[in-house]
């Protein structure tokens, strides 16, 4: 996955109506759409490096992200399980984007 793409998917995945982000709000967890988004994470942070400043709506959808996945640990969990996975979910993006 090129700059290029890893910048859609990350889109995609946030933004757009169906992509995981919209989706959790709306009470679907996706796992496919977060692993989609993880990847892309992943291959995006290696294409950087130790680049200063990454494009505005990579910016936007982390901060989007973080903020949507610290409010989904309260209002989306409807089992235990889904609790765990939200938190191990939101554990995994801000290791992403922290280090």
């Amino acid at each position: 996955m090129d700059r290029q793409e890893c910048v859609q998917v990350i889109r995609n995945e946030c933004l757009a109506k169906n992509g995981f982000l919209i989706r959790l709000r709306g009470g679907d967890l996706l796992i496919s759409g977060y692993d989609n988004l993880k990847a892309a994470l992943i291959n995006y942070k290696g294409i950087i490096g130790n680049e200063e400043f990454i494009e505005r709506v990579v910016a936007y959808c982390l901060h989007f992200l973080e903020l949507e996945l610290m409010a989904a640990t309260e209002y989306f969990p409807k089992t235990i399980e889904e609790t765990d996975l939200i938190h191990k979910i939101n554990a995994e993006v801000s290791f992403l984007i922290l280090v």
